[in-house]
């Protein structure tokens, strides 16, 4: 939930400065029950900051089952406490995901102040590389939610539309699983930064204990470039 505050002053600062933006900011559903979530809703409806909660309810806090970590049974409700509307919509739709950020959108530009958007779906994979589903979940609940995947949805109405055909959309994914290789390649010829600049982009008077490590090279960054 740490992106939270940061979008609020964000979205402050352009209503300040009458710049006519709005903030959009993400979380999952494990996110509602941080404590910053909650800091920059208040904050956010106190000065009426035009931003978006989108918060997308997969069902799971990495292993956390959401009915362990909330009592609501509807995040969507947790905006009424701090004064700004909620609503819920299919997190595997994004015509209708886009619909319902559209209107939050239109709501904060008129000045209105923030949104909370709840989207709901499944986490139908792994939280990350570290995680094992399987240890703390039925797979078999995994099946049952597959054949609400978004892209192939999404690409059957694109075509039943008439907007694209299958040849389009397998050239765009195509395309896009290259953009996604070569960023990866571009980003491990990345030289990491050493210690003395890492510390004068956070800080504008290094801190002791930094000042310290500077004195030695550590070793996890030894034989490394930069």
């Amino acid at each position: 939930a740490t992106n939270y505050p940061h979008a609020v002053g964000a979205a402050w600062g352009s209503r300040l400065r009458g710049e006519g933006w709005v903030a959009l900011a993400y979380g999952g559903d494990g996110s509602t029950s941080a404590g910053d979530f909650h800091e920059a809703m208040n904050l956010a409806a106190v000065v009426r900051a035009p931003v978006i909660f989108l918060v997308t309810n997969n069902q799971w806090a990495i292993s956390t089952p959401i009915r362990l970590q909330t009592r609501v049974q509807r995040l969507a409700d947790k905006a009424a406490a701090y004064g700004m509307p909620g609503t819920r919509g299919d997190a595997f739709d994004p015509f209708a995901c886009h619909r319902a950020i559209s209107a939050a959108a239109a709501r904060a530009r008129s000045g209105e102040g923030p949104s909370l958007v709840e989207a709901i779906g499944y986490r139908l994979g792994p939280h990350g590389t570290a995680d094992e589903p399987s240890v703390y979940r039925d797979v078999a609940a995994d099946r049952l939610w597959e054949p609400m995947e978004p892209m192939a949805r999404t690409e059957a109405a694109l075509i039943e539309a008439g907007m694209s055909s299958r040849e389009e959309l397998a050239a765009i994914r195509s395309q896009a699983s290259r953009a996604v290789l070569e960023a990866g390649d571009r980003i491990q010829k990345v030289e990491l930064p050493s210690i003395e600049e890492v510390a004068g982009t956070v800080h504008r008077v290094t801190p002791w204990t930094l000042r310290e490590e500077t004195l030695r090279e550590p070793s996890w960054n030894r034989g490394r470039p930069g």
